[in-house]
């Protein structure tokens, strides 16, 4: 069995969490399983995961967490009277369809995209070709003012 240190306050890989911890967000399973479909590939992906480690400061990753701690929009979504967007992705672990606190107005519209082989979890919102033709749609629906 290979016991890995995957975090540790000391030592030569004090930061090698942060890589993984965004591997974990930027990813789906499935893109996972793509990248390293066997155990052997799944090593060498978290050695590689562990050695850019080094350019983290774990500092910078506390500081993304604890700034958007307390940051909830929902209690003023319904005051918006635009027409509204939202895209979101099933396998989104950081957001979670089912804790979406999503607005109820007749202005908005909700786009989830259920997960598949080209979604990648929270990060998904990278990849345009997944969402722009939704972006689009909603675009071309708009009202043209003028």
């Amino acid at each position: 069995m290979n016991n890995r240190t995957v975090f540790h306050s000391g030592g030569s890989k004090p930061n090698c969490a942060a890589p993984l911890f965004n591997q974990r967000d930027n990813a789906s399973a499935e893109q996972l399983e793509k990248q390293a479909p066997t155990r052997e590939t799944a090593i060498e992906l978290v050695d590689t995961l562990e050695a850019s480690g080094q350019a983290y400061d774990a500092n910078d990753l506390l500081y993304a967490f604890e700034s958007s701690a307390d940051y909830d929009p929902a209690p003023k979504l319904n005051e918006i009277t635009k027409p509204m967007l939202t895209i979101n992705f099933a396998d989104d672990l950081i957001n979670p369809p089912e804790l979406l606190h999503l607005p109820t107005a007749s202005n908005y519209i909700e786009v989830m995209f259920p997960a598949d082989s080209a979604t990648y979890g929270h990060m998904t919102l990278a990849h345009p070709a997944v969402w722009a033709s939704a972006l689009g749609s909603f675009i071309q629906r708009l009202p043209h003012e003028g």
